[in-house]
């Protein structure tokens, strides 16, 4: 994720939409890799499962939304629900 406004520049100065898209289907598929892992909610260790359940999010939030507003698949209004959303997200 730390990569993503690299990858912004580089879709805005190409003039390439597909390079956030691409970028994001590769994180997609790393956080599949780790969610089949990776075991989110049967984690007895609160620490470890604050942790997940806050990277699940930020990888949500981060990549996913973020990307679909630019690629104009969603609204921003939507992304800033998402973002807001304190009763699921904490």
């Amino acid at each position: 994720m730390y990569a993503f406004p690299d990858k912004i520049n580089e879709a805005a100065n190409s003039y390439s939409p597909s390079v956030i898209a691409n970028y994001v289907y590769d994180v997609a598929k790393s956080y599949n890799r780790f969610y089949a892992e990776v075991s989110i909610f049967n984690e007895d260790d609160k620490t470890a499962l604050a942790f997940r359940i806050a990277f699940s999010s930020a990888v949500a939030a981060v990549s996913f939304y973020s990307a679909m507003v630019m690629l104009a698949i969603l609204s921003g209004e939507i992304l800033l629900a998402v973002l807001s959303c304190s009763s699921c997200c904490g």
